[in-house]
């Protein structure tokens, strides 16, 4: 199997395991399964990790809740359309076999992952103002 047919053989696989994930978080909260481990990282420290939060954001986001995804994880919320395109425009370059350079590539790299590490230092803050910045308690 050539490198290319794998690679979208790889994209085909991913995606169909994506959209059962997807599937299975429209169909329930993820504090209704038991599968679903709490984050080791909150757990082992008492620190909210820069993804805590973010099955039940995309839970409340599945069910076109943006108020409570926002609560839940405002970080990956205000990216998602970044993302989004980040990843469309890796699914082009697959397909057509091309490498599209757009200007300030890297640094749009550089900012996200700059701004993961200030998300998570923030959030773990423990002052009233930075409230916001955490998943709730509840469910």
């Amino acid at each position: 199997m050539s490198e290319l047919n794998s690679h979208r053989l790889f994209v085909v696989i991913a995606t169909f395991l994506a959209g059962a994930a997807l599937m299975v978080l429209y169909q329930g909260h993820p504090s209704e399964y038991r599968l679903i481990p709490p984050c080791p990282f909150y757990y082992l420290t008492g620190l909210y990790c820069p993804g805590c939060g973010t099955l039940r954001a995309t839970h409340y986001l599945l069910h076109c809740n943006i108020t409570a995804a926002f609560r839940h994880q405002p970080l990956a919320i205000s990216l998602l359309p970044v993302v989004i395109f980040l990843l469309g425009k890796k699914l082009y370059e697959l397909y057509r076999q091309k490498n599209i350079r757009l200007p300030y590539e890297v640094s749009v790299y550089w900012g996200i992952f700059f701004l993961i590490c200030f998300f998570f230092a923030a959030r773990n803050i423990q002052l009233t103002s930075f409230d916001w910045l955490r998943p709730p308690l509840y469910y």
